[in-house]
């Protein structure tokens, strides 16, 4: 009986959590006079019906394929958690002094320095802040195990301090907000790290007065933005209403506009209200949108359960 080999190429290098990549390959995939090529990361392997040769690095290793079935090649390089910090600021002329936020970085940021990462601003509600996403919202767990189990691809994930600004200027205290997210904020995050300063590289997400925000940035500037997903949000006020940014375009721009999701719950009875009117405009016009309503509160367990929705829609949304 013929034997299937196992190969495993680890990189002791990085220590942490591993994900083991692996691919099988039927000896009956390669035909005579044939050379298929193939790669996991920085893996390559050739066969040509007789001998399957495998490279990594500076290594070549060769093995007849008459006397296996199958080969299976694993690579045990990358890690399986990102890392989340809490600690960084930026200094801002228009806010004044340092602000502070919330940063993930994906399992690969720190060991495929080369690669550049699409970027999601998540955005907090009234009477949170910068870290809330990160520690009411369990942002690295979910984040961790929707890459590792393939709801989205990595991605950079960032929540900026808000205060009670609803991310528009003048609305608190003064507070120019809205010009210091566009013109501070982003282009400092985008200029610190490896990230994709694209509208196909870009998404933004939020939950209640941030439900407000994103979709109020992403549909004032859907030259920015590539999905929103907004949760609970808190489409009232005396601040600027969403509506009049849908209802004031054309059809042909409406076609440009951001991904859109919007959620809430059946027993927020805060929230609820807003979303069902704003629903009632949108759907009057030619926007391409999902409103998603289903058993829940205003609440972090509702909102937990929308993170991984968010971060499918950014990655499907990313170019």
């Amino acid at each position: 009986m013929k034997n299937s080999l196992f190969i495993l190429i680890c990189c002791l290098a990085y220590t942490g959590s591993f994900a083991q990549k692996s691919l099988n390959i039927h000896k009956s995939n390669f035909m005579l006079e044939s050379f298929p090529t193939s790669s996991i990361d920085s893996i390559r392997f050739t066969a040509n019906g007789t001998v399957m040769r495998i490279y990594f690095e500076n290594t070549q290793s060769e093995y007849l394929l008459a006397e296996m079935d199958s080969i299976t090649v694993t690579n045990s390089y990358l890690p399986t958690e990102g890392t989340i910090d809490m600690s960084q600021t930026i200094t801002s002329q228009i806010l004044g002094g340092t602000q502070p936020y919330t940063i993930y970085l994906p399992p690969s940021y720190n060991v495929d320095t080369n690669r550049k990462y699409p970027v999601l601003y998540l955005l907090h509600g009234l009477g949170q802040n910068y870290t809330s996403w990160a520690t009411d919202g369990n942002l690295k767990a979910i984040a961790d195990a929707a890459i590792a189990n393939g709801t989205c691809e990595e991605m950079i994930i960032v929540s900026p301090q808000a205060y009670a600004s609803f991310y528009v200027n003048g609305y608190y205290q003064g507070m120019n907000y809205e010009d210091y997210l566009i013109n501070d904020f982003i282009p400092a995050i985008e200029s610190t790290y490896r990230i994709k300063a694209n509208k196909g590289g870009r998404s933004i997400s939020g939950l209640s007065m941030g439900g407000y925000g994103c979709t109020y940035h992403a549909f004032k500037r859907p030259e920015m933005f590539s999905s929103c997903f907004a949760m609970s949000a808190a489409f009232t006020g005396t601040y600027p209403q969403i509506g009049t940014l849908v209802t004031e375009r054309t059809a042909a721009e409406l076609l440009e506009f951001p991904a859109f999701v919007m959620e809430c719950g059946t027993e927020d009875f805060a929230a609820l209200p807003m979303n069902n009117a704003l629903n009632s405009i949108l759907v009057q016009t030619s926007l391409v949108y999902t409103y998603t309503t289903r058993a829940g509160r205003h609440d972090w367990a509702f909102w937990r359960e929308c993170l991984p929705k968010a971060l499918k829609l950014a990655s499907d949304n990313f170019e």
